[in-house]
C-alpha cells in the first residue's frame, strides 16, 4: 500500500532511526469506537516492518490503558502515556498543596498497564507536547502554574478538562498569560522544574517540546508549532540559561553511571517508598540483562525525592535501603531561589536500625519548598 511504500522509503531510502504514528486511535478505531479491523492491520504491518528493519515503532494514542497496540497486540514498540501527563500536570498547576494527589502521581510512575512489559514502560513521557502546550488547550506547564488551570474552555455539556481528549473538545480558551508575566513567577519556575524532574526520573523514555529546555513559555497555537527564540539559546543568565543548565544536568544522570551497568535513572526500577504530606519519593535502579554477572554491591541506586509543597523541612526522614551514605546529585533550588541542579560535594550518612519506610536505615535530607532532589547512593 502508499502508506507502507512511504514508510519504507522513510526508514530505508532516508535512514530514519523509526516512526511515531499519528493518532493511532483514529486509525485503530471508527468515529463511533467501533473497531477498525483494516486500521489495526495497517498499524500492525508498520510495526512489522519497523521491527524487520531494527527501527523503533512509536505510537501516539491517548486511550490506550491496556497496551493493545505493543507486544500481545499491534507490535509497536512505545506509546506516549497521556495519563502520566495529566495526573503530573494537575498536580502541578493546582493552587493549592492539599488538592495535588500524590496516589495519582505514584501510578504515574508506574504506568498503566502490566501489559507493558517493555523495556522503560514501553512508553514516551512528556510535560510539553506539540497538542498539549498550545495556548488554547494545557499551555506550557510553567503558564499553566502560573494560571492555576489549564486554558480550554470546556464544550457545552462538558463538566470540566477531564480526560486524555479534553481539547478535542474545545468550545474557546482562556486568557493567556505573557511570557514576562510567567517568567516573574517564581513558584511557576519551580513547580515547572519538579515537573522536569519527575519526567526525566520516571521509567519511560522522556520527550521535550522544543523551547522546553530554555523555559519557553509563549503562546503558539497548533497547527503552527512554537518557534524557538535564539537569544534564550545563548542567554547566559536568566531562567533560560538555567533551564538549559537544569536539563543538560538531568540527561547527563540518565546517562552516566558510577560502574559499568546503566545508569539507575535508565533502568525499569521504580519503587514509590514514601507519597505523604505532599513529599513523593521513590527509588530507581536499573538491572543488569544477565543475572549471572557477578555484582560487587548490587545495582546502582537512586533516590528522587519530589516536594509538592511551599514548606520547607531542614531535615526529613526517609526509608532507605542498606547504604552507609548518600550523595546529592541535583537539587533543583539552592536556597530559596531557583537552581540550575548544580549542588556540591555533598554526602549524607545513613542513620542505621531507625526504621522507616519498610526499610531499616534512615536517610535525612533537607527538603526547600517546591523543590526536587536527586541522591545517589555512594559505593
Amino acid at each position: 500500500s502508499y502508506a507502507l511504500a512511504a514508510a519504507e522509503l522513510l526508514l530505508s531510502g532516508f535512514g530514519f532511526d523509526g516512526l511515531r504514528v499519528d493518532s493511532t486511535k483514529s486509525i485503530r478505531k471508527y468515529p463511533n469506537d467501533a473497531p477498525d479491523a483494516a486500521g489495526a492491520g495497517l498499524l500492525g504491518d508498520i510495526a512489522a516492518l519497523c521491527r524487520r528493519a531494527g527501527k523503533l515503532a512509536i505510537a501516539e494514542d491517548l486511550e490506550d490503558g491496556d497496551g493493545v497496540l505493543q507486544f500481545g497486540g499491534l507490535g509497536l514498540h512505545m506509546q506516549w502515556d497521556m495519563a502520566f501527563f495529566c495526573w503530573a500536570y494537575d498536580a502541578l498547576i493546582h493552587p493549592m498543596d492539599e488538592h495535588r494527589d500524590l496516589a495519582q502521581l505514584k501510578k504515574g510512575l508506574q504506568g498503566l498497564s502490566p501489559a507493558r512489559s517493555h523495556p522503560l514502560r514501553g512508553r514516551v513521557l512528556f510535560m510539553e507536547s506539540h497538542d498539549t502546550a498550545t495556548s488554547d488547550r494545557y499551555g506550557r506547564l510553567a503558564a499553566a502554574v502560573h494560571n492555576g488551570k489549564a486554558f480550554m474552555a470546556p464544550a457545552e455539556g462538558e463538566q470540566g478538562q477531564a480526560g486524555a481528549d479534553a481539547f478535542q473538545k474545545l468550545s474557546g480558551a482562556l486568557p493567556y498569560p505573557s511570557a514576562a508575566a510567567v517568567e516573574g513567577n517564581p513558584f511557576a519556575a519551580r513547580r515547572a522544574a519538579i515537573g522536569l524532574v519527575m519526567m526525566m526520573t520516571a521509567p519511560g523514555v522522556p520527550m521535550l517540546l522544543q523551547g522546553q529546555e530554555v523555559y519557553e513559555c509563549g503562546a503558539y497555537k497548533w497547527p503552527r508549532g512554537p518557534a524557538l527564540d535564539w537569544q534564550r539559546v545563548a542567554a547566559s543568565s536568566g531562567n533560560a540559561a538555567l533551564w538549559q543548565t537544569l536539563t543538560t544536568n538531568l540527561i547527563k544522570l540518565r546517562l552516566t553511571s558510577a560502574s559499568p551497568s546503566l545508569s539507575p535513572l535508565a533502568g525499569d526500577g521504580v519503587h514509590v517508598c514514601h507519597a505523604h504530606g505532599g513529599v513523593l519519593a521513590y527509588l530507581r535502579w536499573a538491572e543488569v540483562a544477565d543475572s549471572r554477572t557477578p555484582q560487587q554491591d548490587g545495582p546502582d541506586l537512586a533516590l528522587v525525592v519530589l516536594n509538592f509543597t511551599n514548606s520547607s523541612f531542614p531535615m526529613y526522614e526517609l526509608g532507605v535501603p542498606p547504604s552507609s551514605q548518600w550523595r546529592l546529585a541535583l537539587s533543583t533550588v539552592n536556597g530559596s531561589v531557583l537552581s540550575a541542579g548544580d549542588v556540591a560535594d555533598i554526602k549524607l550518612n545513613v542513620t542505621p536500625g531507625k526504621a522507616a519506610h519498610g526499610f531499616a536505615c534512615t536517610l535525612p535530607v533537607a527538603l526547600p519548598a517546591y523543590c526536587a532532589s536527586i541522591f545517589l547512593r555512594a559505593g
